[in-house]
């Protein structure tokens, strides 16, 4: 009987404080980095989770496919070409359990060279001004 006691009373604490069989969640993204020419395209993330998860993308053009898994999986994220003369930037936000994992997304801006009004010059030629604007060398 005095045994068992210490038996029982291991068990009981088994029970109670018994070991966690569910492991923690995990989601982690790679790279956590993105960019992109101003003519877009697609690259692809590497998803690890062990739980399901959510990718939604913020940013103009950027899209994620899939948007929804179950556990490891590879996403593309697309940019779609831009006319913007100026740097664009989103992100790709990824969800499972209570955690969060972001990709930072960057696009270049179009380069431009842009010539003011459209002048008739006579056939005698002569000076004149031109206004030139430009993003780019």
């Amino acid at each position: 009987m005095k045994r068992l006691f210490p038996i029982l009373l291991c068990g009981l604490a088994s029970l109670l404080f018994g070991c966690n069989t569910t492991p923690d969640p995990v989601l982690t993204v790679s790279p956590e980095n993105l960019a992109f020419s101003a003519e877009g395209g697609a690259q692809t993330v590497q998803v690890k989770a062990n739980n399901p998860w959510t990718a939604s993308a913020s940013g103009s053009g950027i899209s994620v496919n899939p948007s929804s898994g179950d556990g490891d999986a590879t996403v593309t994220v697309t940019a779609s070409a831009t006319s913007s003369t100026n740097p664009l930037s989103g992100t790709v936000t990824f969800r499972s359990e209570g955690l969060a994992a972001t990709v930072s997304v960057t696009q270049d801006e179009r380069k431009v060279i842009q010539v003011g009004d459209v002048m008739t010059i006579p056939a005698e030629g002569g000076t004149f001004a031109v206004d030139i604007q430009y993003n780019t060398d």
